[in-house]
C-alpha cells in the first residue's frame, strides 16, 4: 500500500511537470485602479511569432476569468527578451535541469496618457514534464504573473 503511494506521488511529480518563475518589479506611483486593459506585443524577431501568439492567447484567456475587459485604460506592453525551448529529450530523459526550456518576458504598464506605471521582467523555466512537457509551458507561467501582477497593482476588483 505504500509503496503503491510512494510510486503514484513520483509519477503525479513527473505528469506535472518541474517549474519556477521569478520576478523582478519596479512599481512606480500610481493612486489610480484601471476597469480594462490592452495588451501590445513588441515582438522583432520572427522566430518568436508563434511564441508571441500563445503569450497573448494566454494573457488574454487569464483576463478573461477575472471578468476584465478589453479597453485602454491600463496599456500593457510585453516583449520576449530571451526564449530558449532547451532540449524535450534531454528533459524526459535526464530532467532535473537538463534541457530546461526559459523564457524572459519584460513587462511594462502605462496609463490612457502613456505615463509609465510600473514595469517587471519575469524569468520562467521548465524543468521536466510528461514525455518532457512542452516548452509552450513557460508562457503560461509568465502570463500567470504578469496577469496576477496587474490585478494586484493596477486593476479594480472584479473577480
Amino acid at each position: 500500500m505504500i509503496k503503491n503511494i510512494f510510486t503514484l506521488s513520483i509519477l503525479v511529480l513527473f505528469l506535472a511537470g518541474c517549474s519556477s518563475k521569478n520576478l523582478s518589479k519596479s512599481i512606480y506611483s500610481s493612486s489610480e485602479f484601471y476597469s480594462n486593459y490592452n495588451v501590445t506585443y513588441q515582438n522583432n524577431d520572427i522566430k518568436l511569432t508563434k511564441s508571441y501568439e500563445l503569450l497573448k492567447s494566454t494573457i488574454e484567456e487569464k483576463f478573461k476569468k477575472l471578468h476584465v475587459k478589453k479597453g485602454n485604460d491600463l496599456n500593457i506592453k510585453v516583449s520576449i527578451t530571451n526564449f530558449d525551448e532547451g532540449n524535450r529529450a534531454l528533459r524526459y530523459i535526464i530532467g532535473f535541469g537538463a534541457g530546461s526550456a526559459k523564457a524572459i518576458i519584460k513587462t511594462r504598464f502605462y496609463n490612457k496618457s502613456n505615463t509609465l506605471l510600473g514595469e517587471i521582467e519575469t524569468e520562467s523555466n521548465l524543468y521536466m514534464g510528461i514525455f518532457g512537457g512542452s516548452s509552450d509551458k513557460v508562457f503560461d507561467l509568465t502570463a500567470e504573473k504578469i496577469v496576477d501582477f496587474a490585478r494586484e497593482n493596477y486593476l479594480i476588483a472584479r473577480y
